[in-house]
């Protein structure tokens, strides 16, 4: 054992707690989860959390170091109860650290004062303990961190040893040693052992992230020393949520980031401050089952809890930001941008990681008897789901899209499925007329070629108006119709969509929610006794804007 370094390291400790006076701990206002994409559970002001994680049960438990205590919060938010005192002895802290449950929810405590884990029932009730300072199997210098894998085994952090041991009863193995060379730590923190069988550990003395398998194995770090994105200083926390995303608590840069599976940044936020999403030396980090970032903002003396964390802070949503608060129905992926798209690529509207239909199936299976009798045992696999389907959100139940048959489920009025396969029952020209009749007097070009609902109209249904494709102006001036070169030539183009001041657009004519000039405007989209589309001769449309008004 290096005595020079646990001294110094102890020194560190010491000083932490005669820094921070002990006071009596409370709680701030009370909370309401739900849906909300931030809330919070404040301390009080002397408090100094270092530690959280969600129980089985949903209670939250968050060790506090200078009481000694772990308070226990229901799945509200709300103050439940607390165990735990300063002390030696059984059920008794000097400085409580991390915490962690298993699949039953009982509660495992590192206690860095006294180098031990103690276990306790999930109402605090004291079950045991192992480990005691040494350099040996089972022995601890300062655990700092915790987890368990999938086959149940202890993945205890040693930081003052330099090393990981694993524990299932009793001692199993360990692998690590003191360096700088892969495979080695300086200070380790944290660690996260994923479903698939990694393990990440914060390397905070080296200002880096280590993955190992579960032999430990060294597979692959990420992360360097500085503030600059994808650098840490002294990092202190890890946790991975159900898309395989690893969330870094960056310590002294007061920040959390976000990485893929390989450690390539994804997103980052947060700054130095007390406000949402800021804060003050955030120590450890915890993803619960419904992918809630749990933050343990210490010196601001509370836990952050933020849902749907890389929609709000992630890159997705700088440029994709849309009103959804008033929908009837939400995908559970919406928010979850990754699990279906690439951040960059050649398509600026689906940069899809997979085809559209391979990625919906990954999760709803053709082959059971409930999803083939809901689709009425047409051939849906052989189908596109989302000509049917939204992807993201809509007002229709079972995200439909918003075509009347395709809502009602009236699928064979045109569509037949048997033996031969799935297909129209006749020519979809003709099949929209059955309901659609429109009196053709100079028609829309247009609409003479062989499908010509299909060239502006989805068929199923979409998120915009009339069932159109796009919007309106992307229908009209797409390159197929109405091109670049043939807006720029006219009257109202892309450089005028919005009214002047001097005009006012009478209200029998058509303009979009936020009062811009569009194509309906002026034009019939279908039919028209006018030259060019118009909706009445060009004369008495001109007057109509251009005349009478102010």
């Amino acid at each position: 054992m290096k005595r020079g370094r646990i001294s110094g390291i102890m020194k560190y400790f010491k000083l932490f707690l005669i820094f921070s006076a002990v006071l009596i701990f409370s709680y701030g206002s009370e909370i309401s989860f739900g849906a909300e994409i931030y809330s919070y559970i404040e301390l009080d002001k002397s408090s100094i959390p270092s530690d959280i994680v969600v129980g089985k049960n949903g209670w939250i438990y968050v060790t506090e170091n200078l009481e000694g205590k772990i308070y226990v919060f229901d799945k509200n938010g709300k103050p439940y109860f607390s165990f735990g005192k300063k002390g030696t002895g059984r059920g008794e802290f000097i400085l409580p650290w991390a915490i962690n449950t298993d699949t039953e929810n009982i509660i495992y405590v590192t206690d860095i004062g006294q180098h031990m884990v103690q276990v306790f029932t999930p109402r605090g009730n004291w079950k045991g303990q192992f480990g005691g300072l040494g350099e040996g199997q089972g022995k601890f210098n300062m655990p700092f961190d915790l987890d368990f894998g999938k086959t149940g085994i202890l993945y205890i952090l040693d930081t003052g040893n330099s090393k990981i041991q694993l524990i299932k009863g009793s001692f199993l193995k360990q692998f690590g040693r003191e360096g700088m060379a892969n495979g080695e730590f300086r200070n380790p923190t944290a660690i996260a052992v994923t479903e698939k069988g990694k393990i990440y550990v914060v390397d905070s003395g080296n200002n880096r992230v280590q993955i190992f398998n579960t032999r430990g194995d060294y597979i692959n770090k990420f992360g360097k020393p500085g503030d600059e994105l994808g650098a840490f200083l002294n990092p202190q926390g890890i946790a991975v949520d159900s898309l395989g995303r690893i969330y870094v608590s960056d310590t002294g840069n007061n920040r959390i980031q976000c990485f893929d599976e390989d450690g390539k940044l994804i997103f980052a936020f947060g700054k130095k401050g007390n406000g949402r999403g800021e804060f003050s030396e955030p120590m450890k980090v915890f993803i619960d089952k419904n992918d809630r970032l749990f933050v343990a903002d210490s010196k601001n003396t509370r836990i952050q809890i933020f849902s749907d964390v890389i929609y709000q802070y992630g890159s997705c949503n700088m440029c994709h930001k849309e009103d959804t608060s008033k929908v009837a129905s939400m995908h559970p992926v919406y928010t979850k941008c990754p699990t279906c798209h690439l951040s960059h690529g050649k398509d600026p509207g689906l940069n899809l990681i997979k085809k559209s239909n391979e990625l919906c199936l990954d999760c709803h299976k053709t082959d059971n008897d409930p999803f083939s009798s809901k689709h009425g045992k047409y051939q849906v696999d052989k189908l596109v789901c989302i000509d049917c389907h939204d992807p993201h959100y809509s007002n229709e139940k079972k995200l439909l899209r918003g075509h009347k048959p395709v809502i009602q489920g009236k699928c064979n009025s045109c569509h037949i499925s048997d033996k031969n396969g799935f297909r129209l029952i006749e020519d979809i020209k003709a099949l929209c007329y059955v309901c659609h009749t429109i009196q053709i007097n100079k028609k829309h070009s247009g609409l003479g070629k062989n499908n010509p609902c299909e060239l502006c109209h989805s068929s199923h249904g979409s998120g915009y108006k009339y069932n159109l494709k796009k919007n309106l102006v992307y229908v009209c001036s797409n390159d197929n119709c109405h091109n670049g070169a043939d807006i720029e030539k006219h009257p109202h183009s892309y450089k005028d969509l919005y009214p002047s001041s001097k005009v006012k657009i009478p209200s029998e004519l058509r303009v979009a929610k936020d009062g811009r000039i569009i194509c309906l405007t002026c034009h019939e989209s279908h039919s028209s006794q006018n030259k060019s589309m118009l909706i009445t001769s060009k004369g008495e449309l001109c007057v109509k804007c251009h005349g009478g008004f102010n």
